[in-house]
């Protein structure tokens, strides 16, 4: 754990040193889970290094190896979280996308959703790199919606990177400096310096100029702005859901039709505030998905938000909410 602390403050000196430290006492020990543990920092350092090839040929031969008795499962699958994270910036992205479905696999057997998010974010990865800028969009913003469920900030600062690319290279330059901005305020509160990776600050500095060179600079900074404010439930749900930013309002009026009055702690986005009118209802949330044409674990990931920004336990208060705001 040392060493990858290390690693992720730009000491890879000496993160990659304490990692091997590990791994010799490990094998020492005859401890081959812990040996395995620390052979993934190992791998993780070299890629925060922008050690690529040595990485992929690190975790090539780690996937290979498989799982060894006591290793911790999400590590593995992490390993070949990795190993795609190698394949796509070396521009392998067909090989990527076999290990991301082989990962996803993994994770969909034994109900692992963090590790799974990962894998999402990779399988837009190698999507960007083959410039299919739809399923790029789609993998990231499942991912991103995953990431906000299981509250993972550093998976949701890395994700709003790559989906603000994405929306940049598909010609939707507001969308992605709103994106930006917000992911700038994200990485804000962990490291400003994106870990100090060249791959991740060269995504990030082609994102703004793409954007800032076709909005021009006033229009740039007024979006970005935007996405800077919003806290990160709002963030996500303007990401996943590609509408404007909401204005840091109490209410909103929106067609002539008045909307819930929203309390002092944070306003519903459109599509929460139609969630939860269908939550008072009494509708369950497979019924909500079929209303609004969305996914189940959409359904599932509104009512979680609303239910947070509203400081609420469960749906009734949420119905009784509304009740009180007609």
């Amino acid at each position: 754990m040392a060493g990858l602390l290390a690693g992720a403050t730009q000491d890879m000196t000496g993160g990659l040193r304490l990692a091997r430290d590990a791994h010799a006492l490990a094998e020492h020990l005859g401890d081959k889970a812990e040996a395995a543990h620390a052979d993934y920092v190992i791998g993780v350092i070299r890629l925060f290094g922008n050690e690529l090839s040595a990485a992929l040929d690190h975790f090539e031969a780690s996937v290979a190896r498989g799982p060894v008795p006591g290793q911790h499962l999400s590590l593995h699958g992490l390993d070949q979280v990795e190993l795609a994270c190698a394949l796509g910036f070396l521009g392998e992205a067909d090989r990527a996308v076999e290990v991301c479905e082989r990962a996803r696999r993994l994770c969909e057997e034994h109900g692992e959703e963090w590790v799974r998010s990962y894998v999402l974010r990779m399988l837009a990865l190698a999507h960007t790199v083959k410039e299919d800028w739809d399923e790029a969009g789609r993998h990231a913003r499942e991912a991103l919606r995953l990431k906000l469920a299981v509250n993972d900030v550093t998976g949701i600062a890395l994700t709003l990177d790559l989906l603000a690319h994405v929306a940049s290279r598909a010609g939707a330059h507001g969308h992605a400096a709103a994106l930006l901005g917000g992911a700038d305020r994200t990485w804000a509160d962990i490291d400003r310096d994106r870990w100090g990776s060249t791959c991740l600050g060269a995504i990030r500095r082609d994102t703004g100029e793409r954007a800032s060179a076709a909005l021009g600079g006033a229009a740039f900074e007024r979006s970005y702005e935007k996405g800077g404010a919003l806290g990160l439930a709002e963030l996500v749900a303007y990401a996943t859901e590609d509408q404007e930013p909401p204005r840091p309002t109490p209410a909103r009026e929106t067609s002539g039709r008045r909307r819930s009055r929203i309390p002092q702690d944070g306003a519903l986005t459109r599509r929460e505030t139609e969630v939860a009118e269908l939550v008072a209802q009494g509708l369950a949330n497979q019924q909500i998905a079929d209303r609004l044409v969305i996914a189940r674990r959409t359904a599932e990931g509104h009512v979680e938000r609303i239910l947070s920004k509203l400081g609420f336990s469960n749906r009734s208060q949420i119905a009784a909410w509304v009740t009180a705001q007609t």
